[in-house]
């Protein structure tokens, strides 16, 4: 049994180029999550409200919600080698520069926001090409597993960043400044692993770059389960997303805790999150996915409820677990049900759409940061969580009403059991790039 599990769930890194791409961007992922806990602990030490922290991160939303479907269209078009070189080091310019205006004590708030601005530009690129480049790397049966083990490196590096990010925060010769100049060298270190990838060849779709992007809004709309899927995800993050806004608040009003108690949080909301991904990354591509995706975004939104009354920390920690849970579980799940409704040269717009979902997180960061300055942190993460409990059980009846339109692709089954599937995998993890 086990050595079945952990053949499934790592089958996809068997793929030499699969896996050098997933390497890179478990430790790009590590170095952008550091970010929601050193960029929240120096917008709130700059300004003293939640009120600053959304307006940070209105700054990288604005970006990704106009640029997003640029980057889409482009990731289809380009070499996604050269689109994810050219991003992740503008990535790792901004992080460096923000690090040395912290050191240098110059750093302001409209600073941080204008670089805010420029990061969010360019994961408007990263994300959808990212996605894009799985599709191109490993063959279609073994697509879902590998949309996973990307969803799932993104839930290893939620565990390790918040106490990577926090630890460097708290030491005296480091601090936030050095935490950004840490972020920094990462994001160098992953473009060198990019010299390791094959240059993508995008067949031209002799359309303009409007045309592009109107195919792909015309793809999305031609099959039904595959627009509820985007809008689910949208939705679900764009309203659930923003309790870290809230969270500095929480701690220090609600909890007697200081601000930088935030890592912990995300620290145990990180670990719920991998323990689900490890348990469902080899069982993605089965029938019953969908009904595991609704089921565990109806948890995060209760989980985001009960955040909202627990009286101490240490419950507080319980609820965040389940967030953990709950959310990573529905974004791996929908993730890996998006690329197989999709169609292989529609994967970087359908994505770029998703990515939608982190630009209006960062739009609607702002009016919950004020709603919670008005009326208290408990009250707006009580309602941010029954919102979006109403709007996952509206999309599970969407769409297990509708049908999958033009898209003829069947989901492929789990793949057989294979003699001595534990060693042999084994081996080929530990063999490297």
């Amino acid at each position: 049994m086990l050595a079945r599990w952990y053949a499934t769930t790592f089958e996809a890194l068997r793929v030499r180029d699969y896996r050098v791409l997933w390497w890179g961007s478990t430790l790009a992922t590590l170095a952008f999550m550091m970010t929601r806990t050193v960029q929240s602990v120096v917008a709130f030490d700059l300004a003293g409200n939640s009120t600053a922290v959304g307006i940070v991160a209105l700054g990288s939303g604005l970006a990704m919600i106009f640029i997003g479907p640029l980057g889409g269209v482009l990731a289809d078009r380009l070499s996604k080698r050269l689109v994810l070189l050219f991003g992740q080091s503008l990535v790792g310019i901004c992080f460096t520069t923000i690090g040395v205006l912290i050191v240098t004590d110059v750093i302001s708030l409209w600073m941080l926001v204008a670089l805010s601005f420029v990061m969010g530009v360019s994961f408007s690129f990263i994300g959808p090409t990212r996605q894009a480049y799985v599709g191109e790397l490993v063959d279609r049966d073994l697509l879902p597993n590998a949309v996973a083990l990307s969803q799932l490196s993104m839930g290893f590096s939620r565990v390790v960043s918040p106490m990577l990010a926090g630890g460097l925060i708290a030491l005296s010769w480091s601090g936030t400044g050095g935490t950004y100049l840490v972020m920094g060298a990462i994001l160098f270190a992953v473009v060198a692993t990019l010299s390791l990838l094959p240059a993508s060849s995008p067949v031209p779709s002799g359309k303009s770059i409007t045309g592009d992007f109107a195919a792909g809004l015309g793809h999305v709309r031609d099959r039904p389960r595959l627009l509820v899927l985007i809008l689910a995800f949208v939705l679900v993050v764009i309203i659930g997303m923003p309790y870290i806004t809230v969270l500095p608040a929480l701690l220090e009003n609600e909890l007697d805790q200081p601000s930088e108690t935030i890592g912990l949080l995300f620290t145990v909301e990180a670990i719920g999150g991998l323990v689900t991904g490890l348990l469902v990354a080899g069982s993605v591509r089965g029938p019953n996915a969908a009904k595991v995706m609704f089921a565990l975004g109806v948890l995060f939104g209760l989980a985001v409820i009960a955040l909202a009354i627990v009286p101490s920390l240490s419950l507080a920690l319980v609820a965040v677990f389940f967030m953990g849970v709950g959310l990573t579980g529905f974004q791996l799940t929908n993730n890996a049900l998006l690329m197989m409704e999709a169609d292989q040269e529609y994967f970087g717009r359908v994505m770029s759409l998703v990515m939608i979902a982190w630009g209006g997180q960062g739009l609607t960061a702002l009016p919950i940061g004020m709603l919670a300055d008005r009326i208290g942190e408990r009250p707006v993460l009580a309602i941010e969580g029954a919102a979006i409990v109403a709007v996952v059980l509206a999309a599970a009846f969407a769409f297990s009403v509708t049908g999958r339109g033009a898209s003829t692709t069947a989901y492929p089954p789990p793949p057989e059991a294979k003699p001595d599937p534990e060693a042999e995998t084994e081996g080929a993890i530990a063999g490297g790039s």
